[in-house]
């Protein structure tokens, strides 16, 4: 009698994780339609903001206005916004296919990985342990992180390679 309860006991088991995984996979396959019409709204969003730019003919494409209009460069204009809606609609994103083996994957790395809450069920939180979160945001410069003489914290340097801002 012990053997049958057991074997339910798998069976339900079982049937339950089962639905669960099509549920997980379900749910992978909604996320990357999303996923897919997020990234096409914004490469359309991205294209609208070009059409209020004349396009270039030559490669690389550059996108410019001038100081003042003339009929040419309206003419320009519209043929470039035209171009930049045609492409636009043309944009077609096809949702990331998701398969089992990349869900058992998943599902692989969830369990090798436990969640915090299994590791304070064993022993407690890391500070009970002795290991004290260490602050890993604190950016070292040349002086070693050190306060001004003033007690304030120097100033954050900008990056060399960051481009300025160019009025077209």
């Amino acid at each position: 009698m012990d053997q049958q309860v057991v074997e339910a006991i798998k069976i339900k088991y079982s049937q339950k994780k089962k639905a669960e995984r099509q549920a997980k996979f379900d749910l992978l396959k909604e996320i990357a339609v999303k996923q897919a019409e997020l990234l096409r709204t914004i490469n359309v969003d991205h294209l609208n903001t070009l059409a209020n730019f004349i396009m270039t003919k030559a490669e690389p494409k550059v996108f410019w206005l001038p100081t003042q209009h003339t009929d040419v460069s309206r003419q320009l204009l519209e043929e470039s916004a035209a171009a930049l809606q045609q492409q636009a609609q043309a944009i077609v994103i096809e949702p990331q296919t998701v398969d089992e083996q990349q869900l058992a994957d998943m599902e692989d790395d969830d369990s090798k990985h436990p969640d915090s809450k299994g590791d304070e069920a064993h022993g407690g939180s890391a500070e009970q342990d002795g290991d004290a979160p260490v602050e890993t945001s604190a950016a070292v410069n040349g002086d070693g992180g050190q306060d001004d003489a003033d007690g304030e914290a120097p100033a954050a340097q900008t990056d060399a390679t960051e481009p300025e801002a160019v009025d077209v």
